[in-house]
């Protein structure tokens, strides 16, 4: 399994679950927020913010690539009901980290303005992670990032040693 953000979480929650997982790569997954998300998805949880239906998203895509973030618009808001469903399964995951017992890759990026770079090193402590690498020029979508050339060749590293030896560059999609 291979995920990005919250596909990183419901790939390490899905591994956590089920034994025929064969490794997990964890893309930049967030198992908290900080400051301002934070706050706002405390509020959203807690029910303060039933009225509001979504909040603006001020900054779009977490992308430092100039042409990526152009070509990959962001929403203009977040719904509420889901930050507040986000946080929640964060929790979820974060608990569930131990049962975790196939390999893991964690990449993040150094400059994720999304999800704290200390999520990696904590999914790395309580999973059986193999490799951690924090990109030092990617934000968040490291996918399609900066260092998006180094993403797919880590994963694919990871898929030869740990699920299919004969994994070609081929076989995996990275956004350029």
């Amino acid at each position: 399994m291979v995920g990005q953000s919250l596909g990183g979480l419901l790939a390490l929650h899905l591994a956590s679950r089920r034994t025929d997982v064969a490794a997990v790569a964890s893309l930049a997954a967030p198992l908290w927020l900080e400051g301002l998300s934070a706050r706002v998805a405390q509020w959203a949880a807690d029910g303060a913010l039933r009225r509001i239906r979504a909040i603006p998203k001020f900054y779009g895509s977490d992308v430092r690539d100039k042409r990526t973030r152009a070509e990959n618009p962001s929403y203009d808001a977040i719904p509420t009901r889901a930050l507040a469903e986000l946080a929640a399964f964060m929790r979820v995951v974060d608990g569930a980290l131990e049962r975790v017992t196939q390999p893991v890759l964690v990449l993040h990026g150094a400059h994720d303005h999304t999800a704290p770079v200390a999520c990696a090193r904590r999914i790395a402590e309580r999973t059986r992670a193999v490799r951690t690498r924090i990109l030092p020029r990617s934000y968040h979508l490291i996918a399609a990032d900066v260092e998006r050339d180094i993403v797919a060749a880590e994963v694919i590293d990871f898929l030869r040693r740990h699920v299919r030896p004969q994994v070609e560059p081929g076989d995996i999609a990275c956004a350029t």
